[in-house]
């Protein structure tokens, strides 16, 4: 192929393009007199964004104090939020099993997605209680008594869910009652099912 064919003149044309980007302007040299485009722009990416799922908050302690006293961890999230619907339910077990206490924060009806609930607009629950193998110990919260529930939660389109939920107090059905310390209960769900 001779310099005067057609080809060649599109591949040198090529060829001269590529380098010139290659070798071109320096964009990040520094602004000439009136310029005015201050770009600080960092594009980094970290753990505090609250837009991203964050790392797995586990193990964590509450100290139960009341009908039941105790300090109890808790490590195993499972959470349910079947599609379509407007529940959401958030368990925290322990997997090692030092004991069968399971965390529950609930919302049977009103779960429209990320956000803040409390009975303002909804009506989430709490519960504290005892699978098989233990006593028994079963606590909720009933706001007909005056225990307040808040949940705030944000989702992604990965199936994430992450956020938290307080309580103020749980009772049981014999009059009985418990606070948790901290009150303040992470939700983290690495997978909603």
């Amino acid at each position: 192929m001779s310099p005067g064919h057609p080809r060649f003149l599109v591949l040198f044309v090529l060829l001269g393009l590529s380098l010139s980007a290659c070798f071109g302007k320096d964009d990040s040299a520094e602004p000439s007199e009136g310029d005015t485009d201050t770009d600080t722009d960092t594009d980094t990416d970290t753990d505090t964004d609250p837009g991203s799922f964050p790392d797995d908050p586990s193990p964590f302690t509450v100290t139960v104090s009341g009908a039941y006293v105790g300090t109890l961890s808790f490590d195993e999230p499972t959470c349910y939020y079947p599609a379509g619907s407007s529940q959401l339910r958030v368990f925290w077990r322990n997997e090692a099993r030092d004991h069968v206490f399971f965390l529950l924060v609930e919302m049977l009806s009103d779960f429209q997605g990320s956000g803040t609930y409390d009975a303002s607009n909804a009506s989430p629950r709490a519960k504290l209680q005892e699978e098989a193998g233990g006593k028994g110990f079963f606590f909720q919260s009933d706001a007909g008594q005056g225990d307040e529930v808040s949940l705030t939660v944000q989702l992604d389109e990965e199936d994430h869910a992450w956020g938290e939920w307080s309580v103020t107090g749980m009772r049981d059905g014999s009059g009985g009652s418990v606070t948790l310390e901290p009150a303040v209960i992470p939700i983290w769900c690495p997978e909603l099912n």
